[in-house]
């Protein structure tokens, strides 16, 4: 991000972590998964959990 000292990734999760205090705060349950660098295999793996 240019004239600052945050990255772009660092900004997804900031983002992230704010959209997860607001559910809490309100009361709805949150789920995070970490689905790893390559994103088809982790949601497959995900899938196959779900169904397992």
């Amino acid at each position: 991000m240019p004239e600052t000292d945050n990255t772009f990734k660092a900004t997804i999760r900031a983002q992230a972590l704010g959209g997860y205090q607001a559910l809490v705060q309100r009361g709805r349950r949150v789920l995070s998964v970490n689905v790893g660098r390559d994103a088809a295999v982790g949601l497959d793996r995900v899938l196959a959990a779900i169904r397992s």
